[in-house]
């Protein structure tokens, strides 16, 4: 195994890139919506997207389970990735799956619990690699589809 220097690693920090007109909606319920059971998720495909880290410097991976279907993915990410990368590459591939890339003219709902993640998809400067890639990944997905 390979121990780079973190001076040497590749960052995830790209010189910034806006992006203004979303093709996707993104919805972050309030508290009293959860409390009071008024988040409704009648779309015809569900998925819901998780990351974590094992301990403070553990390996972290991210996740994602297809409720429609009843599927489960995983993606270990290693030890240099953060909580909030995790979270961003669970959802990025969630857009990336080929039973979401066959829909069309389909709802679909990607959930995810990480409010920091959530609004990084909706501010149009970005200054993340991933989530470029991630923004990009669910106007794709959202060219065929309403998500």
């Amino acid at each position: 195994m390979i121990n780079a220097s973190s001076s040497v690693m590749r960052s995830d920090k790209i010189l910034p890139k806006f992006y203004f007109d979303k093709n996707y909606e993104v919805y972050i319920p309030t508290r009293d919506d959860w409390n009071e059971s008024r988040v409704n998720l009648n779309d015809e495909a569900v998925y819901f997207t998780d990351g974590s880290r094992l301990s403070g410097t553990g390996p972290a991976g991210g996740g994602v389970y297809n409720q429609t279907d009843f599927e489960e993915y995983y993606f270990p990410l290693g030890c240099r990735c953060s909580v909030f990368q995790a979270e961003i590459y669970a959802i990025l591939q969630c857009a990336k799956l080929y039973s979401l890339q066959c829909r069309n003219n389909a709802s679909v709902a990607i959930c995810s619990e990480s409010q920091a993640v959530l609004k990084a998809q909706i501010t149009p400067k970005v200054n993340s690699a991933l989530v470029a890639e991630t923004v990009c990944a669910l106007a794709e997905l959202s060219v065929h589809n309403s998500v």
